[in-house]
């Protein structure tokens, strides 16, 4: 899930918990934009963010977007969400295993580190980025990571027919702004968020919960 803008409108917590509710999956992961808006209070996205994920049984992990800030982490991490703020965790499943990186915001706050998300990380891991912003594609290419999650960017929001993105933040090029993209050896998919920013509305452009299973290269 990314950029739920939770507290426009007070039916969609209850909305975004119905659809993930019958999904199978072994963790859920939150790439930001929690508020509308940027210096608002947060208070309201924060209460609508933990009802959401309420149900949820199974470990979740956060970064923060360019609406957020640092305000808000201490109530959702007591709700069960583990903010990875230039950090690493490792996830586990049998006999294999994959290490879950996230970084602070680059897109307003530019608070990321590569350095220090990846300090201690194995060079021949599996390396699995949380980016708030797909911005950070070719950094991350460069960094030796195999997959990122991204979204930011709505993949435009109010788009032409066919999806094609009138409007977009120039941090990005255009190929990496909504869907899967490959940089290098690095996979990478944007999503084109959950929630709405500004106005409440969607055109030609689809919100989304994404569910990604990945694979081994064997398999």
């Amino acid at each position: 899930l990314t950029d739920l803008h939770a507290d426009l409108h007070p039916d969609f917590p209850g909305r975004v918990k119905e659809i993930i509710a019958p999904l199978e999956y072994d963790c859920l992961a939150l790439t930001g934009d929690f508020c509308t808006c940027t210096y608002s209070d947060h208070t309201g996205a924060t209460t609508a963010t933990i009802e959401i994920i309420s149900g949820v049984e199974v470990p979740i992990y956060a970064t923060l977007g360019n609406h957020d800030s640092l305000a808000k982490v201490p109530l959702m991490e007591a709700a069960g969400i583990r903010f990875l703020l230039n950090e690493h965790v490792v996830i586990r499943r049998g006999e294999a295993e994959l290490y879950l990186v996230g970084i602070d915001d680059p897109n307003f706050y530019k608070t990321h580190s590569f350095q220090r998300a990846l300090r201690g990380v194995p060079r021949d891991v599996t390396k699995v980025l949380l980016s708030h912003s797909p911005q950070t594609h070719t950094l991350a290419a460069a960094a030796g990571v195999d997959f990122l999650m991204a979204g930011h960017t709505h993949g435009g929001q109010i788009c032409l027919p066919g999806g094609r993105i009138l409007m977009h933040d120039r941090s990005a090029p255009r190929r990496v702004l909504a869907g899967a993209w490959q940089e290098g050896d690095l996979q990478g998919y944007t999503s084109r968020g959950t929630g709405s920013s500004g106005l409440p509305a969607r055109l030609n452009c689809l919100p989304e919960v994404t569910l990604h299973i990945l694979r081994r290269g064997s398999d």
